[in-house]
């Protein structure tokens, strides 16, 4: 028999594999309980608006601006997780390169700053009326459990499924066509990710109007305008760093070494608790922080220093892509 082209039926187009749809539900469903947390900040600050004023002076009220931070940081969030999980359930190959990028410094961050947390979570706490202290115990357990089930099991689940060579064949072979993360290697593209994090992370810095500036403060007007400012240099970094130019990979370094010594200086003479007594922070809430146990001592600033180093060495670990024969030209 006559073989005729065009009556033959077309090449059945590869589909996901039944891995790579369960991550991308999970995915999915992760971001839909972040947004709808972002969802719950309107409704929570209208219903503490109409809390009367004798339940309202039993407890510190939320700031406006802490419960915008927290929401605008959700929906990033929800953004990225429901995003990734669509790309998953249709097999893109861009969604292996972005998981890897985004899980393997978490996984590394969370390690790192677990085994920090553990005594600060632990430690002693000022009594709540009314709440026992083995129920503040048993709070403090959970937290914990919550804590690592976010920040190390959940980056090494993805890390498992998505370093698999198996995964990366399937997705090649669904999604043949070159995407925007093909341009630049894996190392440095989650350098750019992180950096775009770190400067959608600054939104919470705006909340407080207070920048620690070597040993002094920053407040005001003037530290929303260096906030936008450090932000619009993160975004120019990473953008730059994605297109492989050394100029990225000198401007992060160069903020990593100017915002590691002002912490180090401000936060080592000053405590911690400095900070937000010149930040725009009402009473009530001071006197609750004054009491947390990780408010005082070197802890926390040994966390900040921890990760910020280890952000720093990354970054000299992937100098090496950032050589001019391997400048983008777009």
């Amino acid at each position: 028999m006559t073989h005729v082209p065009y009556m033959s039926p077309p090449p059945a187009r590869a589909r996901a594999t039944p891995g790579l749809l369960t991550f991308g539900v999970i995915s999915i469903i992760i971001g839909s309980l972040c947004g709808l947390l972002a969802q719950m900040m309107p409704l929570s600050m209208a219903m503490m608006s109409v809390v009367p004023t004798t339940a309202a002076a039993r407890r510190p009220q939320m700031q406006v601006g802490t419960m915008l931070s927290a929401m605008v940081l959700y929906v990033v969030i929800s953004a990225a997780f429901i995003s990734t999980g669509i790309g998953a359930c249709k097999a893109r190959r861009w969604v292996r390169p972005v998981v890897l990028s985004i899980a393997w410094p978490g996984l590394i961050m969370g390690l790192l700053t677990m085994p920090l947390m553990i005594p600060i979570v632990m430690s002693p706490h000022a009594p709540t009326p009314g709440v026992p202290p083995q129920m503040m115990t048993v709070i403090a357990v959970v937290s914990l459990v919550f804590m690592g089930l976010i920040y190390i099991v959940l980056p090494l689940t993805y890390i498992l499924f998505f370093q698999r060579a198996s995964v990366k064949e399937t997705l090649e072979r669904c999604d043949p066509h070159p995407r925007w993360t093909d341009r630049c290697p894996i190392q440095v593209l989650g350098l750019s990710l992180w950096l775009c994090f770190m400067a959608a992370a600054m939104v919470m810095m705006m909340q407080f109007m207070c920048v620690p500036a070597f040993g002094y403060y920053i407040t005001g007007w003037p530290a929303i305008a260096v906030t936008v400012a450090v932000m619009t240099l993160l975004f120019w970094a990473a953008l730059q760093c994605y297109r492989l130019r050394p100029a990225g990979w000198w401007a992060a370094m160069g903020f990593l070494i100017v915002w590691l010594g002002s912490a180090i200086l401000t936060f080592g003479r000053n405590g911690i608790m400095d900070f937000y007594r010149h930040a725009n922070m009402p009473p009530e809430q001071l006197a609750i922080l004054e009491k947390q146990a990780f408010m005082h001592g070197s802890r926390t600033i040994l966390l900040m220093i921890s990760t910020n180093l280890v952000l720093g060495g990354y970054l000299l670990y992937v100098r090496r892509f950032f050589k001019s024969h391997n400048v983008a030209t777009a």
